[in-house]
């Protein structure tokens, strides 16, 4: 087992090195039979607290180590694993240890230098790579989907294909890369071929690849085999490690995932990289667990934070996609959303850039970084970030970093508050009611020239049905032109819809979706675009499927009133429409072809 003896770290920590009993060591004489221990350890360790492994010399009965010319401390021979247990300051750091023979004397030293780096920034990945990152500085890696290709005969065309697929990702901007995982007895294969095929290609001669070794993705390894083994993840890690140079080493991380009902895998993988055996992986080999549409629960995204996990995967069509991101973001757990399809993915590229970690993708890589990384952010306000419910103003920007206040709990502002991790809408949020007028204006974010807009928030309804005749606005700047996400029901009309309209052409063009397609029961993630030249659409959670469509060319006549939540904004500076219901987040950015 690792050692767990306080030790001196010279100048980085201070004071002497003792034994568990609290005994300073003096130096023993040297002895000239016995060799050096041959250590292994992190050249660069992005965490403070690195391993260190040594092997045991022939006539060794135990061993003494230091870390920085401290003081000595003793440990028997069957330690062969150190990690620090102080946090170590960045730079460089040596690792020695000697061993003993029978007659008392120590051997000449084996030593390793580990520089500590802890990067600041980078979110989540905190990689080497600079992965697609979106105008408010959130990382939001992209990976493309594994495309499986049928009739391959022999495992050399396989490893040509894994290989012709994995360059095209590198080529086009990917920042992970994806591989699909089996069992092969006595390798780990790549699955390809999903005519069930033999002839797979070995994880081994793909990571032998130099124009993989040589580029900076992280390893993004879904295991695949429907029947845990351990033998087959110890093969996995020991492939792995047989890699570290390039894989799996400080700023290059691999990811290990796993579908939820294969999560036995991730168990044995957590098991193992927690035992001496494997500490100097630990540090750089995370875990996924992957779900599929509508499977994750409140549960499920809280046990794989204790299960130690370290990210979730989401369908991107998942029922309460943005609640389970939030929870997960609250439990320190990464989020990657799956499979975006190549039909309108720019907008569900866009729609989750600020709020998850990763994207993956069936529309092409290229087009998904360029979506992530455009320029064109209008206003972002995310009241799931926010935990003190006390506060008097919470954090939102426009198209940039620098952070604005908006004023809540007063009269005529919104009410913030807490929701618990168990309930519908978790965490911060913003509530708004109708009867006491609240209202939320932010600035006059105007679309750009020859453009439209894309609208995405987190909205959960008090009501979804209102009377006869009347409207109810979610968020708006349509003081007659730019746009408004509104309920309304027409006059004479028995049924309300929520509608996104766009000011265009001298009248409003509206995208519609009948009320009852929406509950009171949970939030909706409610995503409205249009991008100058086509069609006025809405998706709710993802899915368009009642929405109805129109189409109309032509720019946004913009105006001089402030985009609002929770009501319809006036030249006057007043507010009408106000909104029962509350609102965690809300994104516009100014959306053009894609």
């Amino acid at each position: 087992m690792a050692l767990a003896l306080v030790l001196s770290v010279g100048c980085a920590s201070g004071g002497g090195d003792r034994t568990d009993s609290g005994a300073t060591l003096e130096d023993a004489p040297p002895s000239s039979s016995i060799d050096a221990p041959i250590v292994d350890g992190e050249p660069r360790a992005d965490h403070r607290r690195p391993s260190w492994t040594w092997s045991v010399p022939e006539g060794a009965t135990a061993f003494r180590l230091r870390v920085d010319g401290g003081l000595w401390g003793d440990v028997p021979l069957a330690t062969t694993t150190y990690t620090a247990i102080t946090d170590l300051v960045d730079g460089r750091h040596t690792f020695e240890v000697q061993a003993r023979d029978a007659m008392g004397g120590y051997g000449p030293s084996g030593t390793f230098e580990t520089d500590v780096v802890v990067r600041e920034g980078g979110g989540w990945w905190r990689q080497d790579r600079v992965m697609a990152t979106t105008p408010y500085e959130h990382v939001a890696a992209i990976s493309a989907h594994n495309a499986y290709e049928d009739g391959l005969a022999t495992a050399a065309e396989n490893l040509d294909a894994t290989l012709a697929r994995m360059h095209a990702a590198q080529t086009a901007g990917a920042d992970l890369i994806e591989l699909d995982l089996v069992d092969g007895g006595e390798a780990v294969l790549i699955d390809h071929d999903d005519t069930g095929a033999t002839a797979r290609a070995a994880l081994s001669d793909v990571l032998d690849d130099p124009m993989l070794r040589e580029g900076d993705q992280v390893l993004f390894l879904e295991i695949k085999e429907s029947t845990a083994s351990e033998p087959f993840v110890r093969r996995l890690l020991d492939v792995i490690a047989a890699h570290r140079a390039d894989y799996a080493r400080a700023g290059r991380h691999v990811v290990l995932r796993a579908f939820h009902s294969v999560r036995t895998h991730l168990d044995m993988a957590r098991a193992l990289l927690d035992s001496d055996e494997y500490a100097l992986l630990r540090p750089y080999v995370r875990l996924s667990v992957l779900f599929e549409r509508n499977a994750a629960t409140a549960e499920l995204v809280s046990a794989a934070a204790s299960n130690g996990y370290d990210m979730v995967e989401l369908e991107y069509m998942t029922r309460e996609l943005m609640t389970h991101v939030v929870r997960a973001r609250a439990l320190g757990l990464g989020v990657n959303v799956f499979t975006v399809p190549v039909a309108f993915g720019e907008v569900f590229v866009a729609n989750a850039r600020e709020s998850v970690d990763a994207i993956t993708v069936d529309y092409p890589v290229a087009s998904a970084r360029a979506v992530v990384e455009d320029d064109n952010a209008l206003f972002f306000v995310d009241a799931s970030r926010v935990t003190d419910a006390s506060t008097t103003t919470i954090p939102w920007y426009r198209a940039d970093t620098t952070a604005q206040s908006l004023a809540v709990g007063r009269a005529g502002a919104p009410l913030l508050r807490i929701g618990a991790s168990t309930d519908a809408l978790v965490f911060g949020h913003l509530v708004f009611e109708s009867s006491a007028t609240r209202a939320a204006p932010l600035y006059d974010a105007d679309a750009r020239a020859g453009e439209g807009v894309l609208l995405a928030t987190v909205v959960r309804f008090a009501r979804t049905t209102i009377a006869d005749g009347t409207t109810m606005s979610v968020i708006a700047k349509s003081d007659t032109g730019a746009w408004a996400l509104e309920l309304f029901d027409a006059a004479g009309e028995p049924a309300t819809v929520l509608r996104f309209g766009v000011y265009v052409g001298g009248g409003y063009q509206y995208a519609t979706v009948p009320a009852t397609a929406l509950t009171t029961t949970r939030a909706h993630f409610v995503t409205c675009a249009y991008d100058g030249d086509g069609g006025v659409r809405m998706w709710i959670d993802d899915d368009d499927t009642a929405v109805t469509v129109v189409s109309t060319t032509g720019e946004i006549a913009n105006n001089d009133v402030p985009a609002t939540l929770g009501a319809d904004p006036q030249a006057d500076g007043t507010t009408r429409f106000h909104f029962d219901g509350a609102i965690q987040m809300a994104l516009m950015q100014a959306w053009g072809p894609h």
